[in-house]
């Protein structure tokens, strides 16, 4: 499977995921939106009276029913009252996950991450001299994690 279009990491999911549907031309009552992922219809509601007059539509999938991974096929539908043919949004694919680099952190009240664990090839640092920093490997480590020195 190839790269996801985006990616969604615990912060993204902890309250659920929110999709956003802007308001399409020609809105009636009775319209349907819909969210897909992976073949699997995870949302639909339909435009009641009282919605009419809204620019967005919104719709949060709780956490548990999230799937983790790389999710193929993500994408949002409109099916217009009295017709059949979906107008949909382009298929991506989705990179999610619930964990956090390094696991739980053991000290969360100290500047740094207890799990993530630094080495320097020399203890006493100045200018013109290179260093270089080594992070051990951590738990729930992935492609693409971001490692910042502060």
């Amino acid at each position: 499977m190839a790269g996801a279009a985006y990616g969604l990491g615990i912060v993204h999911v902890v309250e659920g995921v929110n999709f956003v549907f802007e308001r399409w031309a020609r809105l009636s009552e009775g319209d349907e939106y819909r969210i897909w992922m992976n073949g699997v219809l995870f949302a639909s509601k339909r435009i009641a009276r009282d919605d009419l007059t809204r620019q967005r539509f919104f719709y949060n999938i709780p956490r548990p029913q999230i799937p983790l991974g790389f999710i193929p096929d993500v994408y949002g539908e409109v099916i217009r009252v009295g017709s059949v043919i979906p107008s949909t949004s382009p298929p991506q694919i989705v990179f999610i996950k619930d964990t956090r680099p390094g696991g739980v952190d053991d000290r969360p009240h100290e500047p740094w991450h207890s799990k993530l664990i630094l080495t320097l090839s020399a203890t006493l640092i100045g200018a013109n001299t290179p260093v270089v920093a080594k992070i051990k490997a951590w738990d729930n480590m992935r492609v693409n994690d971001l490692v910042m020195f502060y």
